[in-house]
């Protein structure tokens, strides 16, 4: 009996994946031509034309060609011979009779339409539905409206996996229910129906789907539905009377003890017989038996039958996770009577040969029945350890002796037990491991070798404009300077850091110094000069903690010229010095450029202050501007000639007597130095 069930069971296998591959043979061939698909715009309330580009974008990205057009492309056929498939996205709108009219002459034609519909049945888009299944030879009533959202729409049959895998539809707002014969449903919420598929009696008409709400459309997840609904307006073979049949209780079938098989006979308006006499349309299997459900309403009475068998489900243990040994056979083994095997990496035997360490995993089969266990299976390598030849390092360096190996014990030359050691000193040293997979030690013997003693001095600051020298000579040596330098020596004038390594015998050390500038101290004795006979002049060179050198040795920070020279000081402040010189010469007579102006002259002609003119004390000047002025401004006289003075006359005529204004600019020719004044005369005669 178990034999034949297998052997049933295995042949409605092979029928069903040979019924998938026909499927699938028959949806690559549709895709690969195109088909030219007419969209009527919804022009509905809330969403637009959303839902006719939503189609519009599904059917172009699988490789059909589709046209969105007005409503009133439907008052006639003159679309029929460049259309294949029609989708009408009516919602909500008003769809007139003679528009019904044509859809059931397209439909008459033999090319299927997709109706939109919407919540309420008394929608034109809904009677539009049930209208033509009722003169294309089928049968159907709405039911009534279900208000508010729904819960996900469960999709049934071959629209859950046409030509793709679709899951549950999660979008659903309202929708209209009904019923009918030769109507295959495949939207079902709480055991009511809001999508339906309808192939007529007459096999040269085409096939009629339609959905009672248009939102989920909207919803971009949802087009694998859309394609689903599409492949089955254009494959003829998805419309015969077997997928019509309102009750299929599915294959017979192997459960394991303890679960529940729950048979599902639920049809609208109906009435219910099972095996036992129950009348509902669920019916729970816990035990091995035939089983048959008898189902009445008015398409007519249908019946199926299924054979449940339950077994007991195989006992398999792998064992805990473990470790061995590298070469060591290990053999997993999963055995049981009857049963089938699938290893991890597709092995079928019972028995696994495990060779290298990871995850190992069997799916043990006993009739459908099915049971898996796992293991971790690590490989410990043979023991083994190298520490490499015998080397010699230099002082400062170290070498870590590493000795580690999975669950070992170890005995270094000295007692120490840890996995690792550090050596720092010349020596022999040697270790011993164990593990479970055997013993084995290995020694080395290490030299340590002198580095180059080398020292740069500590960090230290130079006068600026002075240049210090770093030195690292050693015999046999080879350098290396942070400017790629390979002299034993550099001269440093900058500030930075300055770093050398110094290698001889394959031994390197490094040192660094930090050189920083001190700034010198600022001497201005200022330009060389001239001065006037007897005239003194104070050099002064003073400078914050500042020590002095003078030509004369002085150490003063002040110095007075009293004679014709060369001067020069040196300032030096914290060990930084800084220089700077004067000449300093003498004019052969004094430089008295004072002048004398009288406030008043009385051009009389008496012999006594006839003219206007200055005094000067010596022959030192020379005159750039003499300017008189009357009181409006205007120039009454003018001269450059220190000789030159005023008569008292305008143009040639004697100046009124009142007060006059002067203005004169002299340079003193042996300082250089500018004068220039100005004040009032009185004329008076």
């Amino acid at each position: 009996m178990n034999y034949l069930i297998k052997k049933i069971m295995n042949l409605k296998k092979y029928l069903s994946f040979l019924s998938l591959f026909v499927l699938l043979l028959l949806f690559r061939s549709s895709k690969l031509m195109a088909l030219n698909v007419t969209i009527i715009e919804s022009q509905s309330l809330y969403t637009t034309d959303i839902m006719d580009k939503q189609w519009d974008s599904v059917l172009t990205l699988i490789g059909h060609n589709c046209s969105i057009l007005p409503q009133s492309t439907l008052d006639n056929n003159s679309f029929f011979a460049s259309t294949d498939v029609l989708i009408v996205s009516s919602g909500s709108i008003t769809l007139p009779a003679n528009r019904v009219s044509t859809i059931q002459q397209f439909l008459q034609t033999g090319k299927s339409v997709y109706l939109q519909g919407e919540y309420n049945c008394g929608l034109t888009s809904n009677q539009a539905f049930s209208s033509l299944v009722n003169s294309l030879g089928g049968t159907f009533t709405w039911g009534g409206t279900t208000p508010n959202v729904l819960s996900a729409m469960n999709i049934l049959g071959s629209f859950s996996t046409t030509p793709q895998s679709t899951n549950n539809l999660s979008y659903f707002n309202y929708g209209c229910y009904g019923a009918g014969c030769g109507i295959q449903y495949f939207l079902e919420n709480n055991a009511k129906f809001y999508g339906y598929f309808f192939c007529s009696p007459n096999p040269s008409y085409g096939s009629l789907i339609q959905t009672t709400d248009q939102d989920w459309i909207i919803n971009l997840s949802n087009d694998t539905l859309m394609r689903n609904i599409f492949q089955h307006l254009i494959d003829t073979s998805l419309c015969n009377s077997t997928n019509f049949t309102p009750l299929n209780l599915g294959n017979d079938t192997i459960l394991c003890n303890g679960s529940v098989l729950t048979l599902n006979a639920t049809n609208s308006n109906a009435t219910y017989l099972w095996q036992n006499g129950s009348t509902n349309p669920l019916f729970p299997v816990t035990t091995s038996g035939t089983y048959w459900v008898q189902v009445s309403n008015n398409c007519g009475v249908f019946s199926d039958t299924i054979d449940v068998i339950f077994t007991a489900a195989p006992s398999i243990e792998l064992g805990n996770d473990t470790m061995i040994c590298a070469g060591q056979p290990f053999f997993l083994n999963a055995t049981f009577p009857g049963a089938t095997y699938l290893w991890q990496d597709g092995f079928t035997g019972p028995t696994y040969n495990v060779t290298v360490g990871g995850i190992y995993y069997v799916t043990v089969n006993l009739s459908g029945c099915i049971v898996s266990d796992t293991i971790i299976v690590n490989i410990m390598p043979s023991p083994f350890v190298q520490f490499g030849n015998d080397t010699t390092l230099c002082d400062g360096q170290f070498l870590v002796l590493n000795a580690t190996l999975p669950g070992a014990t170890y005995l270094w030359q000295d007692g120490a037990t840890s996995p690792t050691y550090l050596v720092s000193q010349s020596g022999f040293y040697s270790v011993s491991v164990t593990t479970s997979c055997g013993i084995v030690s290995d020694n080395i013997n290490v030299l340590f070798k002198p580095s180059p003693q080398i020292d740069l001095g500590n960090d230290t600051a130079i006068c600026n404009g002075t240049t210090i020298q770093l030195n690292t000579f050693q015999p046999n040596a080879t350098y290396l300077w942070n400017d790629n330098s390979n002299l034993p020596s550099i001269n440093i004038s900058n500030a930075g850091v300055y770093w050398v390594e110094v290698t001889k015998d394959d031994c390197s050390s490094r040192d660094s110094i930090q050189i920083t500038i001190k700034e010198n101290p600022i001497v201005n004795l200022g330009e060389n000069t001239i001065l006037c006979k007897d005239q003194k002049l104070v050099l002064d060179a003073s400078t914050e903690n500042g020590i002095y050198l003078w030509q004369d040795n002085s150490i003063g920070s002040q110095f007075t010229v009293s004679q014709k020279g060369l001067y020069w000081v040196i300032v030096t402040v914290n060990d930084c010095s800084s220089r700077d010189s004067i000449f300093v010469d003498y004019y052969p007579e004094s430089c008295n450029c004072d002048m004398f102006i009288p406030n008043a002259f009385s051009p009389n002609n008496d012999g006594r202050n006839d003219e206007f003119k200055f005094v000067v004390a010596e022959n030192n000047i020379d005159l750039k501007e003499f300017v008189i002025y009357n009181r409006w401004g205007q120039i009454a006289f003018k001269s450059q000639n220190i000789n030159d003075s005023w008569n008292g006359k305008i143009n040639g005529e004697p100046a009124d007597i009142a007060t006059y204004f002067y203005q004169i600019r002299y340079q003193c020719k042996f300082t250089k130095k500018d004068y220039s004044f100005k004040g009032d005369i009185l004329l008076i005669r």
